[in-house]
């Protein structure tokens, strides 16, 4: 499994820069600064893996218009980007990803159900798997408080898709280690987190 450290934008300076080809997770929002998108573009210049997320789980940020983060994207020519989510907004999260279809190439799609409820979000995933074609699934942080947590919805995923497809948890919830150790025992391809950043000492 693969482990993407999300790095922010107040400690670009402070970061050595990998030098080996693993994930990241760039935070859309922030690829306007400078010295934040271009740490990225090393990465991406490099062979590195580039997600591009959308910022929905960053609440206390000014959003900014999908379509301006897709721009960026390109322009690193990320391997993924995070379509349209809204926590626990299972029929605007469906809504938002159908209408920005013409700006994300089915390769690059990652789609993120989301529901309050495991139900709404099992609902939400069917909508997409019948609607759009996608490269990965993101399973939200917030879905560690349904029955089983993520693990649960990996096993339910693996016998409800077309086709085979990758699946990224997006964050860490409460338990940053045993959700990293979960997610790689139940076959999830990747995970992020700036929890290592987040604790490291200063």
């Amino acid at each position: 499994m693969k482990l993407a450290v999300i790095v922010t934008s107040n400690m670009i300076k402070e970061q050595k820069l990998p030098r080996d080809r693993g994930f990241h997770m760039a935070l859309g929002q922030h690829l306007f600064e400078k010295e934040y998108y271009r740490y990225f573009e090393y990465l991406s210049a490099h062979g590195c893996h580039i997600i591009v997320d959308n910022g929905a789980a960053e609440k206390d940020e000014e959003p900014v218009p999908f379509k301006d983060i897709v721009a960026m994207a390109r322009r690193l020519d990320a391997e993924e980007i995070v379509m349209p989510d809204r926590l626990h907004d299972a029929q605007w999260t469906i809504e938002a990803t159908l209408a920005s279809l013409q700006l994300v190439d089915p390769k690059n799609r990652m789609v993120v159900p989301q529901g309050r409820t495991i139900d709404e979000w099992k609902a939400c995933f069917m909508a997409f798997r019948n609607e759009l074609e996608f490269r990965s699934i993101g399973i939200p942080k917030v879905c560690e408080d349904f029955g089983g947590g993520r693990p649960a919805l990996v096993k339910w995923l693996r016998n409800n898709l077309h086709y085979p497809c990758e699946i990224h948890f997006l964050g860490v919830h409460k338990k940053p280690v045993t959700e990293v150790y979960e997610a790689a025992l139940c076959g999830a391809r990747s995970i992020d987190t700036a929890a290592p950043v987040a604790y490291a000492p200063r």
